[in-house]
């Protein structure tokens, strides 16, 4: 009577181990598998299938991704002896966690007694594979909303594609992407991230090694995949045929990488020059220079004066060209020909790719806080007479001037010469050397600003 002997080995990740995201089970070999081997105490076949294992059934799983869903697990294996065996008894092998994260492969040992399908965690050349398994994070598409990426921006940013694990390089699952309008080759992530799971990295460093991506790239398509890596089909001296399991692909995750605008330094605002004109101004500081077919438009808001807080737009602009400061900076000067009356306003600015057929917007920078373009005081003087002249035709008449408002720097005109001359003193002036007669004098200040009746 033939005589078998049946082993067992379970292995879970057990009902304990909670995901609070989404995780997936990749496996690449059937699920199903008979291998025999032939020994001194006999010949025997081991079958071996990693299974999902609910309360009820089981179902055996072939090559593919598999949502965990918070089931556990689990892979079974038998070993059948033929009436060689002899009646040994094989060692068992006790239950292995396999944790998020951590890669697991199966294959037979054959070693006498002790032959019977084995689980590694690391792989040899000369070890035959059957199944091979990761529990690997879900990624989710993000929204067409909530897809748009900079270069400093970290790629998978949302909270149920932000995993909490502790990065880790798992061998054998690597990441690639594509970009624009390249749909048929995928460029490897840079060395150094290349099999790191979760992914934490920014747009910036998986583009690393593009040429200038802030300009040439608008398009992100990334997906990673499980290729395990080549074991022996047999291993029959003196030929020995290797085989790999299936190649197992996620979904492609697309993102929208745009320009950000310049970033603002430095905002100075400047009042107008006079007290009767509207041509305040604000210039702003910025990190970089417009690219080719860049645009920059700027948004200017004024304050409800009878509702503080309410800006509505009144304005704006745009322009292709900054002032090149000469130390890395670029400044954009708001225009004079839309000149900007006293009073409290706000500015928001962004750029567009103008030679985009499809352009979009990028980020939407500006002044928070609203700021104030101010004006000088009206300017007043008064011409006081010092001393008449002292003789006929005498040339000694004396004027005092006194002057306020304006931003100083006062300067006065005498009988409309046309020569405009600095008083001696900050706010007074003596004119001498007058002859008898009426005068017509004018005041202003370094604007050019005058007294306005």
């Amino acid at each position: 009577m033939r005589k078998k002997i049946l082993l067992i080995i379970l292995i879970f990740i057990t009902g304990e181990e909670c995901f609070s995201q989404g995780y997936s089970l990749w496996l690449s070999g059937n699920g199903a598998f008979e291998t025999g081997y032939n020994t001194s105490q006999g010949a025997y076949v081991f079958r071996q299938h990693i299974y999902f294992s609910p309360n009820s059934g089981e179902s055996i799983l072939d090559t593919g991704i598999y949502d965990i869903n918070n089931l556990p697990v689990g892979s079974r294996f038998h070993a059948y002896d033929t009436p060689n065996f002899n009646n040994v008894t094989c060692d068992t092998y006790g239950t292995y966690q396999l944790d998020k994260l951590e890669t697991v492969f199966v294959g037979p040992e054959a070693n006498g007694c002790s032959s019977k399908i084995k689980y590694y965690t690391t792989h040899s050349t000369n070890q035959k594979i059957n199944q091979w398994a990761v529990i690997l994070p879900k990624y989710v598409q993000p929204q067409i909303a909530n897809r748009e990426r900079i270069l400093t921006d970290q790629l998978f940013s949302s909270t149920i594609n932000n995993f909490s694990d502790t990065p880790v390089d798992i061998p054998n699952v690597r990441w690639e992407y594509q970009t624009d309008n390249n749909t048929v080759f995928w460029t490897s992530f840079p060395s150094n991230i290349l099999n790191k799971f979760p992914m934490n990295s920014t747009v910036q460093e998986i583009l690393v090694n593009e040429t200038n991506p802030i300009e040439n790239i608008r398009i992100l398509r990334v997906r990673f995949l499980l290729s395990p890596p080549l074991g022996p089909l047999t291993s029959s001296f003196p030929f020995v045929t290797y085989d790999r399991k299936p190649t197992v692909y996620s979904g492609i995750l697309i993102f929208d990488i745009f320009n950000p605008s310049p970033q603002l330094l430095s905002f100075t605002p400047s009042n107008t020059q006079c007290s009767y004109t509207d041509d305040g101004s604000f210039s702003m500081n910025l990190d970089r220079d417009l690219n080719v077919d860049e645009k920059l438009v700027a948004s200017l808001f004024f304050e409800n004066a009878f509702m503080p807080g309410d800006y509505n737009l009144l304005t704006q602009k745009d322009t292709e060209d900054l002032i090149d400061n000469g130390d890395g900076t670029y400044t954009y000067i708001w225009p004079s020909d839309t000149p900007i009356l006293a009073g409290n306003y706000k500015v928001r600015y962004q750029t567009l790719d103008t030679s985009d057929p499809n352009p979009v917007w990028s980020s939407l920078e500006g002044a928070e806080m609203g700021f104030p373009i101010g004006n000088p005081p009206p300017i007043t003087f008064s011409a006081t007479k010092q001393n008449d002249v002292y003789c006929k035709d005498g040339s000694d008449g004396a004027i005092q001037l006194n002057a306020s408002g304006g931003v100083g720097g006062f300067k006065y005109e005498l009988n409309n010469s046309g020569t405009w001359t600095p008083f001696t003193t900050t706010n007074t002036h003596t004119i001498t050397g007058l002859p008898k007669g009426t005068k017509t004098i004018k005041v202003q200040d370094a604007n050019g600003c005058t007294e306005q009746e």
